[in-house]
This record gives C-alpha cells, sequence and structure tokens, in this order.
C-alpha cells in the first residue's frame, strides 16, 4: 500500500487526503491549525466572474483556460475541474447541492448576490431566481455582524422585494452580544428551535420567505428542515462573517468522515525539516507536543493554504 504524508488541514489537504484514501493510499495528515474551511461560507465556487458574472461556467471554461494559460484551471483542464467536483459532491453528500450545472446565486452578509456552484441546501432557497416570494431579511438584535437593513436594501436595489425585521431573541438569557456559533449550538436544541419558529412566524405574512442568519445548528444535521417545516414558510440561510457556522459544519463532517476512513491525524504539528536525495523526498521531522518524529513515507502533498 502506498503511503502519503498531507501537509494542511485546510480545503485542499482534507480533498487531498479523501481523494488518496479513494485511491487506496495509507494517509497520514500533519497540521497545526485548524484550516481555512471554517471561514469559508460553505459552498465551491466555479468561475463566477470573466470578469462578466458567469451562469453556466463550464460552457465557459474552455474560452476562459484559453485566454488564462496560467490559471490553476489551466492546469486541471476542464474534464479535471468537473471530476473535481464530482468527487467533492460525492465525499460531503448531503452537504451540498448542485443546481443542474448552473451557477446558483446567493445573498451574501451585505445582501450582493454571489456565484457559487455547490452550496448549502440551507441556503438555495435564498436564490432570487427560484421564485418571486417577497423577502423578509430577519435579524437578531444580539448578533451585532448580521445588518438586516442592510441586507434588505441591497437586495431592493436588485429589484428583489424584500423588508427586514429584527427579532429580541438571545442565544442565552440576559446575553446581549452573541455568536453565530453560539446561537447555533443554541439551535441544536428542538426546543430552541420550536420557540424561535413560533417568534419568527408572527412577523411573516402570507407568501413570504424569511431569510435569515446562517446559525440554524451546528452538530444536529435535521435542525434546518425541522425551523423550516415549523415556521411553515420559505426559509433560507446567508453566510455571516467568518468565523462561519456553515464552514465548520463542512469542516467538522471531513474530519470525522476521514476519520471513518482510518487516515491517521497529527494535529497542532510543524513540519519542519525535509529529507530526501535526488530532489525526491523520503521523510519529514514534524515537531510535536515535547519531541521530533520522522514520518516515512512513498510521496508527500504540500497543502498549507495561504
Amino acid at each position: 500500500m502506498t503511503r502519503v504524508v498531507v501537509i494542511g488541514g485546510g480545503l485542499a489537504g482534507l480533498m487531498a487526503a479523501a481523494r488518496l484514501v479513494d485511491r487506496g493510499a495509507e494517509v497520514t495528515l500533519v497540521t497545526f491549525g485548524i484550516g481555512g474551511l471554517q471561514l469559508s461560507h460553505g459552498g465551491f465556487d466555479v468561475l463566477g466572474y470573466t470578469p462578466e458574472r458567469v451562469d453556466r461556467p463550464f460552457d465557459a471554461l474552455d474560452d476562459f483556460i484559453a485566454a488564462h494559460p496560467d490559471h490553476p484551471y489551466a492546469r486541471l483542464g476542464t474534464q479535471g475541474v468537473r471530476e473535481g467536483l464530482d468527487f467533492a459532491s460525492a465525499f460531503f453528500g448531503d452537504l451540498f447541492v448542485d443546481n443542474s450545472e448552473r451557477n446558483w446565486l446567493l445573498p451574501t452578509a451585505v445582501g450582493a448576490l454571489r456565484p457559487t456552484y455547490l452550496a448549502s441546501p440551507t441556503m438555495v432557497a435564498a436564490d432570487p431566481r427560484a421564485d418571486h416570494d417577497p423577502v423578509v431579511v430577519v435579524g437578531l438584535r444580539q448578533l451585532k455582524d448580521f445588518q438586516a437593513d442592510l441586507i434588505a436594501g441591497n437586495l431592493v436595489k436588485q429589484q428583489i422585494p424584500a423588508r427586514a425585521i429584527v427579532l429580541d431573541f438571545p442565544a442565552r438569557i440576559r446575553e446581549a452580544d452573541a455568536s453565530g456559533l453560539t446561537y447555533a449550538r443554541a439551535m441544536d436544541r428542538a426546543d430552541y428551535r420550536a420557540d424561535f419558529a413560533d417568534a419568527l412566524r408572527k412577523q411573516l405574512s402570507k407568501g413570504e420567505k424569511a431569510l435569515i442568519p446562517a446559525i440554524v445548528g451546528h452538530r444536529t444535521a435535521t435542525a434546518f428542515t425541522d425551523l423550516r417545516d415549523s415556521l411553515g414558510s420559505p426559509l433560507a440561510e446567508i453566510p455571516l462573517p467568518p468565523p462561519s457556522v456553515p464552514g465548520m459544519r463542512l469542516n467538522d463532517y471531513a474530519s470525522r468522515h476521514l476519520q471513518d476512513l482510518r487516515v491517521r491525524w497529527i494535529l497542532g504539528s510543524r513540519v519542519i525539516a525535509i529529507h530526501g536525495h535526488d530532489r525526491r523526498a523520503s521523510s519529514v521531522d514534524v515537531a510535536t507536543s515535547g519531541h521530533i518524529i520522522e514520518l516515512t513515507a512513498d510521496a508527500f502533498v504540500y497543502a498549507p493554504g495561504g
């Protein structure tokens, strides 16, 4: 069995480890930090702009590659990009949904519309092309990083009927300033979701779609569908500025899945030296807590991010 050491725990490192295990390799993943996936909006983007906004990226990718031969897409080729996305979609399963080879068009935390190719199913109902329902952007008084008035105002400028409301609904009793993660942990509880749905339902009119911050559960996979069904109205999440609960969901899932696939993890450790000959690495030194270990392998993948 081929032994591979992957250096880096961000998206590139996680996907490299997953792909290598899928091909039958024995993988050790070394990472110092938590990886950038937890800072992401929770989706995968493919050719959103050329610089014009792109609706169908695979219809435009060949021309883009021809015009940008040094771009990473050119190294992969159109088919390589497609295969990589197909693998990622299969790896993450229900955490991603595509749009029949179209980019989704989803609101950001400032109300701009951003193209993304693979999106969280909790967000896709926010695509304004899906329907013409009027939108209610739902802020929370205790969540300062989500400005409902700003988002709704910018959606209106893009001809999307929208209004803003702000609920006084703390994640924890008497807490005046909470993070998205604090809310997500509260939303993991069925009783909290039920109370939130009751409070929000009173503010919605028939036919309105609620757009809420991306806080609906951290570890409870059914939290979003449970809240949407309890609310009885269309519902979608909008990503917050980092750290990102949707990104955390992806990172947690990928980490658990790779552990289930018997990937060996060495956390909180740095690669400090490479050994080899004839321009080929044979081992690396890893500084762990209190000592240095040498890892030998047949191949090494350098995916530190940055």
